[in-house]
């Protein structure tokens, strides 16, 4: 058994904090310490429920942009490192885990400057597309015992940054079934409601694509009138100014109810089961822990063929999927003929809950986490 430092650099509790903390439930293999910001103390506090789990929060961990005001980043990394250090020391750490591609940085440096000798993973749940990363990978990925990827598309984004393909692990994350129980719809009128429910769940941002979710209703409203109903999840992102204002106008007049962020179990267990489908038009999209949760949940699973989604999906056999440029009228047609086949329907979420048993175990997935990190010397 190690001891694991768990590096979680962030500003809010979106997929990679959740898969994190799914990995870390009832996981007696290791002993893990989390550092991490303090504006997530609501989530943080659920983790430090967790059995051999110790967390350490300061405000010094909040995500801040190098681009915009690099001298106050660079003294907050610095100051960070130290803080790393101390906790290395003081909890005898054998293994430096970073969460998310921006952690790596950390993990980079704090074996570059302080401790060559101590055990190196970073768990990378993006697309990488940013020059500092694949610069920061180059120049310093030998630092980095093991890589861990979601998907075959998030390594093949920085395979040509590594020295040795074989340092990058393809582990698919794990999602555990929802049992479901009885609730009520989101509509007013519940007892008349015949309208099909479409939701959409991320952050309001461009790489989500949000404004194409509406359009792919308003569409369907158009050819289908009064016989649909989007629902839209997800905070607003701070760095989407103009894309937010165009979001907020076209809520007006439309099929579309804002519920803005929801908590994760409330998600799952109120939101899921009124649905009759997740819809995902995103731009990039490495693994997206929602599909798994759609999917675990008997929701069935509309989306965009993007990154790692076709790892996830298969067309026709347990969820739908659309060509990356198709056009807003083929997508309604698509979901409109699909949602109108019960039988289809009741297929395709049987098989999706069978891929999610065989393919996307919670078990499994923490299995081989933990082996890679019994792996490590140190």
């Amino acid at each position: 058994m190690k001891n694991v430092l768990v590096i979680m650099s962030t500003n809010c509790f979106y997929g990679a904090e959740q898969v994190l903390f799914e990995y870390l439930k009832n996981n007696n293999g290791h002993r893990f310490f989390i550092y991490t910001s303090d504006v997530i103390k609501n989530a943080i506090d659920s983790i430090s429920d967790i059995e051999g789990v110790t967390v350490v929060s300061s405000s010094a961990m909040r995500m801040r942009s190098i681009r915009r005001k690099p001298m106050i980043s660079l003294f907050y990394i610095l100051r960070n490192l130290f803080a790393i250090h101390k906790l290395v020391k003081r909890n005898h750490i054998d293994v430096i885990y970073g969460n998310n591609t921006v952690d790596m940085v950390y993990v980079m440096l704090y074996r570059y400057f302080f401790r060559c000798s101590i055990g190196t993973i970073c768990h990378i749940h993006d697309i990488i597309q940013r020059s500092m990363y694949h610069k920061m990978l180059r120049r310093f990925g030998k630092y980095i015992d093991a890589f861990i990827t979601p998907s075959l598309a998030g390594k093949n984004s920085f395979i040509d940054d590594i020295d040795s393909s074989d340092n990058i692990h393809v582990v698919y994350n794990g999602c555990s079934i929802l049992r479901q129980r009885n609730v009520r719809r989101l509509e007013e009128n519940k007892a008349h409601n015949k309208k099909k429910m479409l939701l959409f769940v991320g952050l309001i941002s461009e790489l989500k694509r949000v404004d194409l979710f509406i359009k792919i209703v308003e569409k369907l409203n158009k050819d289908y009138p009064d016989q649909y109903q989007g629902v839209v999840v997800g905070g607003m992102s701070a760095n989407d100014s103009d894309y937010i204002s165009a979001f907020e106008s076209s809520l007006k007049d439309s099929e579309i109810r804002y519920l803005g962020y929801i908590k994760h179990e409330q998600l799952r267990s109120e939101i899921f089961p009124q649905v009759d489908a997740l819809v995902l038009t995103s731009n990039r999209d490495t693994l997206p822990t929602v599909i798994l949760e759609a999917m675990a949940s008997n929701v069935l699973v509309c989306a965009r063929t993007v990154d790692g989604v076709p790892e996830m999906i298969q067309d026709g056999i347990n969820g739908v999927l659309w060509d990356y440029d198709a056009s807003v009228d083929m997508i309604a047609n698509i979901v409109h003929v699909t949602l109108h086949d019960e039988g289809k329907v009741t297929a395709l979420k049987e098989n999706a809950l069978k891929t999610i048993k065989e393919k996307f175990n919670p078990e499994k997935k923490k299995n081989l986490v933990n082996a890679l990190i019994d792996g490590i010397s140190t």
